[in-house]
């Protein structure tokens, strides 16, 4: 097994909400509608990757949350990113935030 599973509940009756911590890879993506990638460790080749799998593998996808932006030639699959400071907990004590973007694929637009 790839990664590790936790479920929680939605914002209306029935909804879910399905976390996954793993190779994100490796995983079978296709259900996916919101994608969030802790990738502030990320080669741009890993980004790259990143994009081309979600791009390729994912048709409900509405939004995908990064830490670091996908390389330039990814927007033609991720769209343009808008970006929001958001607090994390490393950036809490100095009272800042941390650049998250936020990318809506072209597909749904």
């Amino acid at each position: 097994r790839i990664g590790r599973e936790v479920r929680g509940s939605g914002a209306r009756a029935g909804a879910a909400v399905r976390f996954v911590e793993g190779d994100l890879y490796g995983l079978d993506v296709r259900r996916a509608t919101h994608v969030y990638a802790a990738s502030l460790c990320f080669t741009d080749e890993m980004m790259g990757r990143l994009a081309d799998k979600l791009g390729n593998e994912c048709p409900n996808l509405r939004c995908v949350a990064t830490l670091r932006p996908f390389p330039q030639e990814a927007e033609k699959q991720m769209g343009t990113p808008q970006t929001e400071f958001v607090e994390m907990s490393w950036t809490k004590p100095r009272g800042e935030g941390c650049s998250v973007y936020f990318y809506q694929p072209p597909s749904l637009n």
